[in-house]
């Protein structure tokens, strides 16, 4: 894969679309409250790259969706309930920034993004009505069923110490010790929806207003399989950038800071002696002791290649979401995917 490639050259092959999605979500918000307009419009911007709506877009081609209303309407649903979710997390992470602007919630507070993240929720379960497709239904209402649960299962494993037992926080061997519990997270929190994004396409094509198709389709699984890994891949590299870079629309070590443990924190930890795992749990779930301990957590990630073993686990996740393009024959939409996936890996490059 070249990761040189960049996400402008597959845009503009359909600029004309991702200018009418741009439109349609400002549109299609259906508000005239000016509380609401300026809360959304603290993370709408033409200019962004909208991953996911053009995902939505390569997937209607790869199946053959033609009707150009029903390729909008699916990619701005995917894009209201990105939004939503990231008005929604500004809350619960107390994050003054996104994308390197003030949050929603640190400009106008929590009720105001609490309440702008709901009603963009709602908008898009009104748009998934009108599309008429129970298997459209289905995926977009378990998408945001697993975004829920994955940000619960990462603030459990972030929860800190108080003097109450039962809020004592969650070993470093129970959040750490299996790659399972830490797939599971990033598969709800993020590929979940790519996985809706994917998979939206051929489910509306194919809907006959039943249940029945969902999934059902050698092709409606690989599109699900390829959305959900590319998702996977996506998060893999945010959290590498987080470590990494601080040009990636937050200030760097923000997961750390906040005791989210990520995967360079995971491999951290899987190649510690037992006297240093219990040395990194003792510190990290303290956050005075945290901030102050962040050089022996650079030293560690260091001394023990994490992000070079992020890195190598991305491509792998990567190869894994292409591999679901064999059951499909050639075309360009199909390149450009394999493409945008080479594209999500060179945002480390």
């Amino acid at each position: 894969m070249n990761n040189k490639y960049k996400t402008e050259d597959i845009i503009s092959t359909y600029s004309d679309e991702m200018a009418r999605i741009s439109q349609s979500l400002v549109d299609c918000l259906d508000s005239e409250n000016p509380l609401l307009v300026k809360s959304f419009e603290t993370l709408h911007s033409p200019l962004s790259k909208k991953i996911r709506p053009l995902v939505s877009l390569l997937c209607a081609d790869v199946v053959g969706l033609k009707n150009s209303d029903h390729r909008i309407t699916l990619a701005v649903i995917c894009e209201y309930i990105h939004m939503a979710s990231l008005l929604h997390d500004d809350v619960v992470d107390d994050a003054q920034t996104r994308r390197g602007k003030k949050s929603c919630q640190a400009l106008y507070g929590n009720s105001a993004a609490i309440l702008t993240g709901d009603y963009v929720y709602a908008r898009a379960c009104e748009l998934i009505a009108d599309t008429g497709s129970i298997g459209v239904l289905k995926l977009f209402a378990y998408a945001i069923r697993m975004m829920s649960d994955g940000e619960l299962m990462q603030l459990e494993m972030a929860r800190t110490r108080d003097s109450e037992p039962e809020s004592q926080p969650l070993t470093a061997f129970d959040s750490f010790s299996s790659m399972i519990r830490y797939d599971t997270v990033i598969q709800r929190k993020t590929g979940a929806l790519l996985a809706a994004a994917s998979g939206a396409p051929y489910e509306l094509l194919h809907s006959d207003g039943t249940a029945k198709s969902f999934r059902c389709h050698k092709m409606a699984e690989a599109l699900y399989k390829l959305g959900m890994h590319l998702g996977e891949a996506y998060q893999v590299v945010d959290d590498i950038l987080d470590y990494t870079s601080e040009s990636s629309g937050k200030p760097g070590w923000q997961d750390y800071k906040e005791g989210k443990l990520t995967l360079p924190l995971y491999y951290v930890y899987q190649s510690l002696s037992d006297e240093e795992r219990s040395y990194f749990t003792e510190v990290f779930f303290d956050p005075e002791k945290r901030l102050n301990k962040k050089p022996w957590f650079k030293e560690q990630m260091d001394l023990h290649k994490a992000i070079d073993r992020c890195h190598a686990y991305a491509h792998t996740i990567t190869r894994n979401a292409l591999s679901q393009l064999d059951v499909f024959e050639h075309s360009q939409a199909v390149e450009d995917l394999t493409n945008l996936a080479s594209y999500l890996l060179g945002r480390l490059s």
